[in-house]
C-alpha cells in the first residue's frame, strides 16, 4: 500500500501539471481570438500568474502541506477569475475607445463604471469560497483559503495593472460604425436579444421553473461514493493496481476490524461468546461488500477437526471452555503465532477482521451501522467497536457531504447578504440570488441523473460555481441600475445593458469554460466530472443571466417606478 500511495501522489502531480499547461495554452488561444490584442492576452496571464505565485509563495514560506490532487483547482480558478475581470474591464474600455477615441478619458470611465462591480464581484466570490472552511477536511479547507486568496490578489493586480497598461498609447479616431449605430454588430445583436427576452417574460419564467423542479428532482439522486473505480476509474495506473489486488483470490482492496471487549477476563474463551462471534461473522459474510472474515474461530475449528481424525463434522467450536483453552495452548506450544492477533492473553477481547471485495463509502456506512446493531444485540454486556482506517475514512467522507451542503448554504446566505448591501436593498439582493442558484441546481441535477458521485473533487463545484456566477450577475444588475438612473425605463435600460456588458459576459464564460473543459481530457473520472460539471454550471449561469436576470429586473421593478 505505501507503494500505491506513492504512485497515486506521483500520478496526481503529473496529471495536474499536464491539465494546467493545457488550460493555459487553450486560454491564451481563446483570448487571442476574442480580444485580438496583445494587452488583452498578456494582462490576464500576468494577473493570474502573479496571484498564483503570491499565494503559493506564502503557502510554501509558512510550510503548509498541499494535497497534490487539489493543487490545480486554485490555480485554474485564479486563472478563470483573472480572465473574467480583465475581459469585463477590457471590453468596456474598448467600447469607450470606439465611441470617442480618447484613451485617458476611456480609462477613467472604465474605472468609474467597472471598478465597483469588479470589487463587489471579488468580495462575493471570496465570501463564497471561504465557506469551504466549514468542511472539516484539510484539503478542502486549503482549496477555500488558496482560491479566495488568489481572487483577492487577482483583484488587486487587475485594479492597478490593467488601467495602467491601458493608459499607454495614442488616441484614436472614433469607430464610425459604433459612433453611428451605438455599437458594433455583436453589440447590436445583443441589444436586440435583450428586447426579445423582455417580450417573452412569461415563457422564460415557465421554462425556468420547470428546469428548476427537474434539477431538484435530480439532486435527490446524488450519492456519496468515494470508491476508487467510480471516482477515478481503471484507466488510472495506481487504481488499476488496487482493483487487481482486490479482485485476486488472496488479496482484498480494504479491510477493517470489529473489536469485542468483555467486562472481565476469560469471557472471550467461553463457548457461548465464541458462538455469538460465529453468528456475527456469518452475518457480516452475508453483506454485499464482504469478501471474507477472519477470526480466532478459524484456528479453533481447524484444530478441533484435526484432533478428531480430520472429520469435517468436527469443524465446529467445542462446547467446553477448558477444551478451548487447551487447544489454544496446544496451538501456541506447537509454534502457532496467529492466535495473538485474534484473542488477547487475558481472554478479554475478540477481534473479527472484515475484508472487502470493493469499496463504496455510502454502502460501507450502511453496513457498518447494520453490523454494529447486530453486534450489540449479540454482546449486550460487551463493548463493540469498529476499528481501522476504513470506518474513519467513511465517517470522514460523510463529513464532506454534510460540510459541502453546509458550505453551499452558508455561501448562499453570505452572498445574498453581500448583494443586499451592494445594491442597498434586501429585496434586490434576494432577487439577485435567484439566477445564481440556478447553476448549482443544474450541477446537482446532472450529478443525480448521470450517476456522478459526490467525492472530494465534485464537492468543490457548487460553492465554486456560485462564486463565479455571481460575478456576471453583479455586472448585469449594476449596469442596469446605472442605465435606469439615466433613463428610468426598464426596457431601455436592459436593452442598453445587453449592449454594454452582454458581450463581455458571453466572452468571459467562453474563456472560463475553455479553461475548465481541459479536465475532460484526463483519464481520471474525477477530473472529467469536475470539467463537465464546471462547464455545465458556467453555461447555466450564463443562460440565467441572459434570460432570467433581465426578466426579474423588469417583473419586480427592482429599481423603482418607471418615468415617461
Amino acid at each position: 500500500m505505501p507503494f500505491l500511495n506513492y504512485s497515486k501522489q506521483v500520478w496526481m502531480g503529473k496529471e495536474a501539471g499536464r491539465v494546467m499547461m493545457l488550460a493555459f495554452a487553450l486560454a491564451i488561444l481563446v483570448l487571442a481570438l476574442i480580444t485580438k490584442s496583445f494587452r488583452g492576452v498578456i494582462v490576464p496571464l500576468v494577473t493570474s500568474i502573479g496571484s498564483i505565485l503570491m499565494v503559493y509563495g506564502i503557502t510554501g514560506y509558512i510550510g503548509y502541506k498541499i494535497d497534490s490532487g487539489m493543487t490545480s483547482i486554485p490555480i485554474l480558478l485564479s486563472f478563470a477569475i483573472a480572465i473574467a475581470y480583465n475581459i469585463h474591464i477590457y471590453s468596456f474600455f474598448r467600447k469607450q475607445m470606439q465611441l470617442h477615441g480618447q484613451r485617458r478619458q476611456a480609462v477613467v470611465e472604465t474605472v468609474k463604471d467597472m471598478g465597483w462591480p469588479v470589487l463587489f464581484s471579488a468580495l462575493t466570490t471570496i465570501a463564497g469560497l471561504l465557506t469551504f472552511l466549514a468542511i472539516p477536511m484539510q484539503p478542502l479547507r486549503f482549496v477555500g483559503m488558496a482560491t479566495s486568496s488568489c481572487v483577492l490578489f487577482s483583484f488587486l493586480i487587475v485594479l492597478f495593472l490593467m488601467p495602467s497598461l491601458l493608459s499607454f498609447g495614442k488616441n484614436k479616431k472614433p469607430h464610425p460604425e459604433v459612433e453611428k449605430e451605438g455599437g458594433k454588430w455583436f453589440d447590436r445583436k445583443m441589444m436586440t436579444f435583450g428586447v426579445w427576452t423582455l417580450n417573452h417574460t412569461k415563457s422564460i419564467l415557465i421554462v425556468f421553473s420547470v428546469i428548476t423542479i427537474f434539477c431538484i428532482w435530480g439532486m435527490t439522486k446524488v450519492e456519496t461514493a468515494f470508491d476508487a473505480e467510480k471516482t477515478m476509474g481503471r484507466k488510472v495506473p495506481y487504481v488499476k493496481s488496487i482493483l487487481e489486488i482486490g479482485e485476486s483470490e488472496l488479496g482484498s482492496m480494504y479491510s477493517y476490524d470489529y473489536m469485542v471487549e468483555f467486562p472481565k477476563n476469560d469471557l472471550a474463551k467461553h463457548p457461548e461468546n465464541l458462538k455469538k462471534l460465529e453468528q456475527l461473522a456469518a452475518f457480516v459474510d452475508s453483506l454485499p461488500l464482504t469478501k471474507r472474515t477472519t477470526s480466532v474461530l478459524d484456528i479453533l475449528k481447524d484444530l478441533n477437526q484435526t484432533l478428531n481424525e480430520n472429520n469435517t463434522a468436527n469443524y465446529v467450536i467445542p462446547n467446553d471452555e477448558n477444551q478451548i483453552a487447551q487447544m489454544l495452548l496446544l496451538y501456541e506450544n506447537a509454534g502457532g503465532t496467529e492466535s495473538q492477533y485474534w484473542i488477547d492473553y487475558e481472554y478479554k477481547r475478540l477481534r473479527l477482521m472484515v475484508e472487502l471485495s470493493t469499496y463504496n463509502s455510502g454502502e460501507v456506512e450502511k453496513e457498518l451501522a447494520e453490523i454494529q446493531h447486530k453486534a450489540e444485540q449479540l454482546f449486550p454486556e460487551a463493548k463493540v467497536t469498529a476499528v481501522g482506517s476504513i470506518p474513519q475514512f467513511t465517517a470522514m467522507m460523510q463529513y464532506v457531504v454534510r460540510g459541502q451542503i453546509q458550505s453551499f448554504l452558508i455561501a448562499i446566505l453570505i452572498v445574498a447578504m453581500l448583494l443586499s448591501i451592494v445594491f442597498g436593498s434586501i429585496r434586490l439582493g434576494l432577487i439577485g440570488m435567484i439566477p445564481n442558484i440556478a447553476p448549482a441546481l443544474v450541477v446537482g441535477g446532472i450529478m443525480g441523473f448521470l450517476g456522478i458521485p459526490l467525492d472530494m473533487m465534485t464537492a468543490t463545484i457548487m460553492p465554486m460555481i456560485l462564486g463565479l456566477a455571481v460575478d456576471d450577475t453583479i455586472h448585469f444588475i449594476n449596469h442596469s441600475h446605472l442605465e435606469f438612473n439615466r433613463i428610468p425605463n426598464y426596457a431601455e435600460s436592459v436593452k442598453r445593458t445587453f449592449g454594454v456588458v452582454g458581450v463581455a459576459i458571453i466572452l468571459s464564460t467562453v474563456v472560463i469554460s475553455a479553461n475548465f473543459i481541459v479536465y475532460a481530457t484526463s483519464v481520471s473520472k474525477s477530473f472529467i466530472h469536475l470539467g463537465v460539471l464546471a462547464v455545465s454550471g458556467m453555461v447555466a449561469a450564463l443562460l440565467a443571466d441572459l434570460f432570467v436576470t433581465p426578466v426579474l429586473i423588469k417583473s419586480f421593478k427592482i429599481f423603482g417606478k418607471e418615468k415617461n
